[in-house]
């Protein structure tokens, strides 16, 4: 199924079996329209190329942070695969439950303050 959009609808100045007008006002007039016509769609082709190549710059940009990234994927599982193997990485850590972040040894709990506004 083709998807229909903003370049189906016909224009009114499209290049269909029209007759010549006759009169020489009639003429001058369907040049003028038909030269807006140009160079309007001249306008959209320019900013449909500039577009596209911006596309193209993106999809670029993509490809290369993919790349990127599955190397880094493949070296972090590489660095995984050496880290089970080494004897440090079979030492077990232990976890202090303490809520003590500062590192001044003390254990014994949160400390309370009090604030009042």
């Amino acid at each position: 199924m083709k998807i229909k959009g903003m370049r189906d609808i016909r224009s009114r100045y499209g290049l269909s079996s029209k007759g010549i007008p006759k009169s020489r006002e009639q003429i001058v007039a369907e040049l003028a329209r038909l030269g807006h016509h140009r160079s309007r769609l001249k306008r959209e082709l320019d900013i449909w190329i500039a577009n596209q190549q911006r596309t193209k710059e993106r999809i670029q940009q993509v490809r290369e942070r993919i790349a990127l990234l599955q190397r880094s994927l493949n070296r972090a599982s590489f660095d995984c695969d050496d880290e089970e193997e080494s004897p440090a990485a079979e030492t077990p850590v232990e976890k202090s439950d303490s809520p003590d972040t500062a590192g001044n040894g003390n254990s014994e709990g949160w400390r309370e303050v009090s604030l009042e506004y």
